[in-house]
């Protein structure tokens, strides 16, 4: 059965996916009807991608994976938490009277000792918005993973620049489709 766009799918679940959000470990909930519950979590974050309001609920899907237990649901954590020491802390550039003067001026982010797709992942999720541009020097990855990171990007609103064995960026920039990946090209 295919999932409700609603915004009404997101609120009904809303408490839950805030509680996710916030404290990235495994929740368990009690509950009479687990199969219930299980899809109506994983339907409010496919339908949170199609709301602004919600959007950000949308990646809980990489971060998070759901099981049905007797009595019970269980969204475990993957472990997808960035050191802090990786992260460099981006300001958005701002004029003489306060005014923000745009991305454009924004320096890419290079985040070494990043080379896996959880890593990668989990360092955009951290990172939000404060960069238009992402270097990850460290990762190599599979054609596999390559895909996923890939699917993941194409759905936040993320280009995929594969480095051919010397990395991957991620960026929101303009670029030639000639440096872009296309997993159809392989």
């Amino acid at each position: 059965m295919p999932y409700n766009k609603s915004i009404k799918a997101v609120a009904r679940a809303q408490t839950q996916l805030e509680q996710l959000y916030r404290s990235r470990k495994t929740i368990d909930w009690a509950t009479k009807n687990p199969s219930r519950l299980a899809y109506q979590l994983r339907e409010a974050i496919y339908a949170a991608q199609f709301h602004n309001k919600y959007k950000h609920f949308s990646e809980l899907k990489y971060i998070y994976e759901f099981q049905q237990l007797n009595g019970s649901v269980r969204a475990h954590y993957m472990g997808l938490d960035v050191p802090e020491s990786l992260i460099q802390e981006i300001e958005t550039p701002v004029d003489n009277a306060g005014t923000d003067v745009g991305a454009p001026e924004m320096p890419p982010t290079q985040l070494d000792s990043v080379s896996s797709l959880r890593e990668i992942i989990g360092a955009m999720v951290s990172l939000g918005d404060v960069s238009h541009e992402v270097f990850f020097p460290d990762a190599v990855l599979q054609d596999d993973d390559l895909r996923r990171l890939y699917d993941w990007s194409t759905e936040t609103g993320w280009s995929l620049i594969s480095h051919e064995g010397a990395g991957v960026t991620l960026t929101r920039r303009t670029v030639s489709k000639e440096l872009l990946y296309d997993p159809s090209d392989d």
